[in-house]
C-alpha cells in the first residue's frame, strides 16, 4: 500500500488498491472467490466495495506461463455513498475520507415538473431573492412569451456572465441523463445568451433519489454583439436518444403549456449606460417623458462619397432618454431628416431599442439609450436638413406633446440640430 497517511477524496475520484500475495498467486482455484478489500465507514458501518468490472489481474512474464503477481481494485467515490472516514479491514491503508454531498430530502409538493420526473423549485439570479417555480410563470402575447417583465428585470451589463441558481427536486427515479438549456431570447426570439450543461455534472440527475432536492448555478454568459433590451429567460430540459429523428427531445412541462420555462426577465444595458450624453439638450414629452440629450455620428461606407448627391448618407443618432414615472402606453420613436424642400429624406421609426425596450416597461428614474441608423434616399437634394425626434401612440398616430424650455413645439417634434448636405 503507497498511502502514507490520510486521504481525502472528492465525488467521481478514483481510489486504486493494489493487492500482493504472499507467494502465492492471486488467481483462484476453481470453483473459489476472490475475496476483494472492503472499506467500512466508521460511524455508519456501511460498505464500500470496489468496482467490479475494475478488478484486474497484473501480470509478468515468467518461464512456464503468465502468472499473476498482483490484483488491482478500483474504489469510485460514488455519490450514493454516505461522506464520512472509511477504514478497510485487517491490513489496511490509512483511512480515507469522502467529502460528498449530503442527501437532502424533502416532501414532494410542487406540481409544476417536467415529465413529470423533475420540479424545478426555485431560481435566484445575482444579487435577487430565490423566485418560486410552483406554477409556470409564463407571459404570453397571442401565444408567443412576452418580454414585458413578471418581476423587476435584473440590470445586466454587456459582455458579463449571469450565474443562474436552481434548486431541483427529483419525484422519481430517472433512467436518462439529462440535459439543462438556458437561453436569453428577446421579442422575436432572437438568442442574446446561452448555456447547454450536463444536468448535475458530476453528479448527474440519475443518482438522484425520488424527494432530493439539489441546486445547482450555471454560469450564462452574454453574447458580445447582444443589443440592449429586456430578454426573457428560457429554461428547458432535453434527453438525447439516436433513435429520434433529431437525437434528442425536449421534456414536456406537466401542465401541457409547452416545454419551456419563462421564469425571469433580464434588462441587458447599453455599454454606454450611465455616462452623460455628448450633446446635452432638455426637452420633456408628455408628463413624464425628458430627451436629456443626443450624440450624432456620421458613418463610413466602403467605396463611397460621402458629399455626393448620388450616395447615401448613413448617420448613427443615439438619443438619451429619462422617465419619472411608469407608462401606461408603448409610444414609437420617430427620427426624421427633412430636407431644404421640406421633404422626409430619411426615417426610421420603432419603440425603443428595437422594440426590446417598450416605454410600458421604463420604471421611475429610469435612464434609457436609444440607437437609430438614418439614411438618405438616393437624389437627396443639397442643403440644409432639420433632425427631428419625438414619439407617438402607434395605435392613434397622436404624438405626444413636446415642450423645449416651456414652449410648445411645432407639429410636437423636436429639432436637434441641423444637417447641411454640400452639392
Amino acid at each position: 500500500h503507497r498511502l502514507a497517511g490520510p486521504v481525502s477524496l472528492k465525488i467521481n475520484e478514483t481510489l486504486t488498491e493494489i493487492t500482493y500475495p504472499n507467494r502465492q498467486p492471486v488467481r483462484p482455484r476453481s470453483g473459489q472467490a476472490t475475496q476483494p478489500p472492503v472499506f467500512f465507514n466508521q460511524t455508519l458501518a456501511t460498505p464500500w466495495l470496489p468496482l467490479e468490472n475494475f478488478q484486474t489481474d497484473l501480470y509478468l512474464p515468467c518461464a512456464d506461463g503468465p502468472t499473476p503477481f498482483a490484483r488491482l481494485f478500483a474504489f469510485i467515490a460514488n455519490p450514493t455513498l454516505p461522506g464520512g472516514t472509511y477504514q478497510a479491514q485487517a491490513d489496511a491503508p490509512p483511512p480515507v475520507t469522502l467529502s460528498l454531498r449530503d442527501r437532502l430530502l424533502a416532501p414532494i409538493t410542487s406540481t409544476l415538473t417536467f415529465n413529470h420526473s423533475l420540479a424545478p423549485l426555485s431560481l435566484q439570479l445575482l444579487h435577487q431573492q430565490p423566485l418560486p417555480l410552483t406554477t409556470q410563470p409564463f407571459n404570453s402575447v397571442q401565444g408567443r412569451p412576452s418580454n414585458h417583465p413578471t418581476t423587476s428585470p435584473l440590470r445586466v451589463s454587456p459582455h458579463s456572465s449571469l450565474p443562474v441558481t436552481i434548486r431541483w427536486q427529483a419525484r422519481r427515479w430517472m433512467a436518462d441523463p439529462l440535459v439543462i438549456s438556458l437561453k436569453l431570447i428577446d421579442k422575436d426570439f432572437a438568442v442574446g445568451g446561452e448555456r447547454i450543461a450536463t444536468l448535475g455534472d458530476r453528479y448527474p440527475n440519475v443518482l438522484w433519489a425520488p424527494g432530493e432536492i439539489v441546486e445547482e448555478t450555471y454560469p450564462l454568459a452574454v453574447k458580445p454583439d447582444t443589443p440592449p433590451g429586456l430578454y426573457r429567460l428560457e429554461l428547458s430540459l432535453i434527453r438525447q436518444d439516436k433513435t429520434l429523428p433529431n437525437g434528442f427531445e425536449y421534456l414536456p412541462l406537466s401542465d401541457e403549456s409547452g416545454h419551456n420555462l419563462y421564469p425571469a426577465t433580464i434588462r441587458l444595458l447599453d455599454p454606454a449606460h450611465g455616462t452623460l450624453p455628448p450633446h446635452p439638450f432638455s426637452a420633456q414629452l408628455g408628463a413624464s417623458i425628458e430627451l436629456t440629450g443626443y450624440n450624432l455620428t456620421e458613418l463610413q461606407m466602403a467605396n463611397c462619397e460621402l458629399q455626393s448627391a448620388i450616395c447615401p448618407l448613413p448617420f448613427a443618432l443615439t438619443l438619451y432618454w429619462h422617465n419619472t414615472a411608469p407608462l401606461p402606453t408603448d409610444y414609437t420613436v420617430f427620427a426624421q431628416l427633412l430636407g431644404p424642400d421640406s421633404q422626409v429624406w430619411a426615417q426610421w421609426d420603432n419603440p425603443p431599442q428595437a422594440g426590446r425596450y417598450p416605454t410600458t416597461a421604463w420604471t421611475a428614474n429610469d435612464m434609457v439609450i436609444d440607437r437609430y441608423t438614418l439614411t438618405l434616399r438616393e437624389g437627396a437634394p443639397p442643403g440644409d436638413y432639420r433632425l427631428l425626434v419625438g414619439m407617438y401612440d402607434p395605435t392613434t398616430s397622436q404624438r405626444l406633446p413636446v415642450t423645449v424650455n416651456g414652449q410648445p413645439q411645432p407639429d410636437n417634434a423636436i429639432q436637434l440640430t441641423t444637417i447641411a448636405l454640400s452639392p
